[in-house]
């Protein structure tokens, strides 16, 4: 950004269009799509100081943030008062309110993974410590308005990003496509967040109940009692570090039969909405799933010869969402050999194919993924065969599956489900 140095380091200059382009991408991204309650709703908030509900800004960098995965997933830092609410009331207050606000949510402490996190650069001639304690005193200091800078970084972003992401109001866990959170509405304070916070107990406590009032003083634009509780919430979580994940203290549930148990009794009637099925790949090619197939470079999937969309690959599986998995039925009827191979061509009186993803040939006999019997064929080159062409034209084969959609073919071979709980919770059960 172009401007003054106004001395120490600070500069003041024309406001950037970081935010309205950032929204204009990310209206682009959500309307693409239907992503579950919390993970849309935390996916974008309003721009400081807007005033406007519909000027929407690009969540900021987490000064916190791991950056690890979990079985392939990136990990995802849950907010325990839900983002939403956070953002709802900063955004309803004065701009002298949300200065002062966005100031106490500066920790007392700059660590080199918070600059790191934020992308902010120490200028080579600069002493780390002596940066790190300048621009906190930059990020504490009143005045300089929106577009006041500290060696090029724009203080108010900084203060925002630290106040979207306070360190004692998040808590590292599963990937939230594979996390039902205590409600399906991603206004609600996650209570789940108990046994990961790093708050004392008593203090979690203070905080939960503090962000059910506000979602309540939200609701009635109660802007002083608003202001009162983000002041005691910032209080709380400002200055505290998550805690790392702990896969340990996280159980998977692995059945659709247990998925449901447990929704029930949890009264999480979601949870299907943050299950999927997950299969290894070396299974699939060695034929565990008969009717799943994959081509030779492992990326793209088949069911009984049809693209099996949508779906996730992750490390050595690929993820199936349970209530979304196609609806493509294998029919009760016998299916014709020129139906599976339709791209076959007349050769010599023979017809010509290439091996489908779902074939395998073994001395001469060609057998389909998902479908009984064989058919007799020769090789023509590399990959590709030639069968009779009145065999081509005549034979038909049952399927092993018929009837049976995707998600209810995983339920009947027992495919295992992917999703995540507190494993505390899952022990109270039994």
């Amino acid at each position: 950004m172009s401007g003054t140095d106004n001395g120490g380091g600070l500069r003041v200059s024309d406001p950037s269009d970081r935010f309205e382009r950032e929204a204009e991408a990310h209206a682009t991204r959500v309307l693409s799509g239907n992503a579950p309650a919390r993970e849309a709703a935390e996916a974008t908030a309003h721009a400081p100081g807007s005033g406007d509900p519909y000027v929407q800004r690009m969540r900021s960098d987490n000064p916190h943030a791991a950056g690890d995965t979990h079985n392939g997933w990136e990990l995802t830092a849950h907010h325990i008062v839900a983002h939403s609410q956070l953002s709802g009331a900063l955004d309803s207050l004065d701009p002298g309110q949300q200065a002062t606000l966005l100031r106490q949510a500066v920790p007392e402490v700059i660590t080199d993974k918070m600059l790191t996190n934020l992308k902010v650069e120490i200028p080579p001639h600069m002493n780390r410590d002596d940066f790190k304690k300048r621009f906190r005193a930059a990020l504490v200091k009143t005045g300089g308005g929106d577009t006041a800078e500290f060696q090029g970084n724009n203080l108010k972003e900084i203060r925002y990003a630290f106040y979207e992401w306070q360190g004692g109001n998040q808590f590292l866990g599963p990937n939230t496509s594979l996390r039902a959170e205590p409600t399906k509405s991603g206004d609600d304070t996650d209570y789940d967040g108990r046994s990961f916070s790093p708050l004392e107990n008593d203090r979690f406590t203070d905080l939960t109940s503090l962000g059910d009032e506000l979602k309540a003083a939200n609701t009635t634009k109660d802007k002083k009692r608003q202001a009162r509780l983000l002041r005691e919430i910032l209080s709380i979580t400002a200055n505290a570090t998550p805690h790392p994940f702990d896969a340990g203290a996280w159980t998977e549930v692995t059945s659709v039969g247990e998925v449901d148990r447990l929704a029930g009794a949890l009264g999480r009637d979601h949870m299907r909405d943050y299950t999927y099925f997950m299969i290894r790949m070396d299974e699939i090619e060695k034929g565990r799933y008969q009717g799943i197939s994959q081509n030779k470079e492992k990326t793209k999937f088949f069911y009984y010869g049809e693209p099996i969309h949508p779906m996730e690959i992750k490390g050595s599986y690929i993820y199936i969402k349970l209530n979304t998995a196609q609806e493509t039925v294998v029919p009760k009827e016998k299916v014709s050999l020129a139906e599976l191979l339709p791209n076959a061509q007349e050769s010599g009186g023979d017809m010509e194919f290439d091996l489908p993803a779902f074939g395998r040939v073994d001395n001469g006999a060609l057998t389909l993924d998902g479908y009984t019997g064989s058919i007799p064929v020769e090789e023509a080159s590399a990959g590709r065969y030639r069968v009779k062409q009145h065999i081509y034209k005549n034979r038909k084969l049952d399927t092993d599956a018929a009837g049976l959609k995707l998600s209810d073919f995983c339920v009947e071979v027992r495919v295992p489900t992917s999703t995540f709980l507190p494993r505390v919770l899952v022990e109270a059960l039994g």
